[in-house]
């Protein structure tokens, strides 16, 4: 019995040991990715393009498909760099987006051993305009990595995050720099929208869309400012789109949604449809309250999940003043998963927020 005990013991030791290192091998074969970003000079007057290098390299022995969105691959669609002067962030001034589903299109293929390089003028989106020293950043890893096996890349949903090894740079701005303040926004008691390059039936269908989107923000607020204290902690509908509950967040989910509301209600709201690109829409976070209505906002629904109305609380909690959001998860799956595992973005997160106001399927608050 007794040695029938020990052999046990001694194949279970084993079976540990050759599973662990089977796991090992494993996870040393996954691809890795490096991306390092260099300075094209090390100084930049007023007048120059301050050029920042992008490569991402894949160290590894297999191939792999690596999404585009929210790296220096694409150019700027979302704040991708982390630029410091002084201890104080800079601020982001290029376009926010609201993205149709990922097709194979937005993916770059690397080989093993492969590199990709892209070259953008940070200064073109960036608040980059007293003279000092500044250090630069990757602000996102990458969001969707697939594997090479052979098969075709069909549009997908569900991503799988992949971190990056970076390291950051720095650089001198030797003199000023002209600054644009942004548009100021004018008053108008009755809030009666702009359009800009718009046909007649996308002015109606838009003033369809913003009705429904106060409805939806005014619904989210409601429900968030009337939900008891003690029944707060179970609300499933927050949970769902941003976490576990804390107090802070609940209170930074509400003041968001009482600055949509706010703004879609009592702001003038501009809509341009000079937009080809085959996005949702598009904002400048510092120019309110513009929104740029792109290919796939027209045969969204209404309401809805990534509908009209939806759209336009999207892009309008980016507005620096509205809620700032970021772009860190795309589509329901995904922000749920951020929710699960991170919910401190998830609670700047502006999809999260969409999918809250649009609730569907509805998700009951207790």
């Amino acid at each position: 019995m007794r040695k029938t005990y020990y052999m046990h013991l001694i194949l279970s030791v084993v079976a540990f040991f050759m599973t662990a290192l089977f796991f090992c091998f494993c996870e040393a074969a996954e691809p890795v990715l490096i991306a390092k970003i260099e300075m094209v000079n090390s100084t930049f007057k007023a007048k120059d393009s301050i050029r920042i290098k992008y490569t991402l390299n894949n160290v590894s022995e297999k191939a792999v498909h690596v999404l585009k969105w929210n790296t220096p691959l694409e150019g700027f669609y979302n704040n991708i760099f982390k630029i410091m002067k002084g201890g104080k962030r800079i601020l982001y001034i290029g376009p926010m987006i609201k993205r149709a589903k990922a097709g194979p299109d937005d993916y770059v293929t690397l080989k093993p051993g492969g590199s990709v390089s892209a070259v953008l003028d940070i200064a073109e989106a960036y608040a980059i305009y007293e003279a000092g020293e500044y250090s630069v950043h990757l602000a996102y890893g990458i969001l969707d990595v697939k594997w090479e096996n052979g098969k075709k890349l069909e549009k997908n949903e569900v991503f799988t995050p992949a971190e990056v090894q970076s390291s950051g740079v720095t650089f001198s701005l030797l003199e000023d720099r002209q600054s644009f303040a942004p548009r100021e926004q004018e008053y108008n008691a009755q809030a009666i929208p702009v359009f800009k390059n718009c046909s007649n039936d996308q002015m109606q269908t838009l003033n369809g869309a913003l009705s429904s989107a106060k409805w939806l923000s005014m619904v989210a607020e409601t429900s968030i400012r009337v939900t008891p204290m003690d029944i707060c902690p179970g609300a499933r509908r927050c949970a769902t789109w941003f976490g576990t509950y804390t107090a802070d967040r609940y209170k930074k989910v509400w003041d968001d949604f009482i600055k949509i509301r706010d703004a879609v209600e009592n702001k003038t709201m501009t809509f341009n449809c000079d937009c080809t690109k085959n996005v949702y829409a598009y904002v400048f976070p510092n120019v309110p309250y513009e929104i740029y209505l792109c290919k796939a906002f027209w045969p969204a629904p209404m309401t809805g999940t990534d509908s009209k109305a939806g759209t336009i609380i999207h892009e309008t909690s980016h507005f620096y003043a509205v809620a700032g959001t970021q772009d860190y998860a795309y589509g329901q799956i995904n922000c749920q998963n951020l929710a699960n595992n991170d919910p401190g973005k998830a609670i700047d997160n502006a999809d999260s927020h969409e999918y809250f106001a649009e609730d569907t399927p509805p998700i009951p608050m207790p």
